[in-house]
């Protein structure tokens, strides 16, 4: 992160969230998964530009990483939505479509939850 070297942290972000998404030991969850981080990964790579050092991703891992080892769920739940918004903020700041409106996932605090 320090480098700021956009094509290090898309690769370095690819295997974050295949790690995390390797945790939840969910077969579907990776087969729906994997063509999103896939997708994700190749946007990033053709569009250097969208890729976000602030937040800092190194600080939200270890803040979410220091979560888990203290068996705090509430807290890696907290600092990764915290993340979220904050990295939805700057991007829409970034593409000048100002801040999040109701087309956010974010628009009425915390993202949108999908329970089956």
């Amino acid at each position: 992160e320090r480098a700021l070297e956009a094509g290090r942290f898309v690769h370095a972000q690819a295997q974050w969230l295949r790690v995390v998404l390797d945790a939840t030991h969910s077969l579907p969850l990776r087969w729906m998964a994997n063509p999103m981080l896939d997708a994700l990964r190749d946007v990033l790579r053709r569009q250097p530009a969208l890729v976000l050092f602030d937040p800092s991703p190194t600080q939200h891992a270890t803040a979410v990483l220091a979560a888990i080892a203290a068996r705090d769920p509430a807290a890696a739940i907290a600092r990764t939505r915290a993340n979220h918004r904050d990295v939805d903020r700057r991007l829409r700041e970034q593409l000048g479509a100002g801040p999040a409106g109701t087309d956010s996932v974010y628009s009425h605090g915390d993202p949108v939850h999908f329970r089956g």
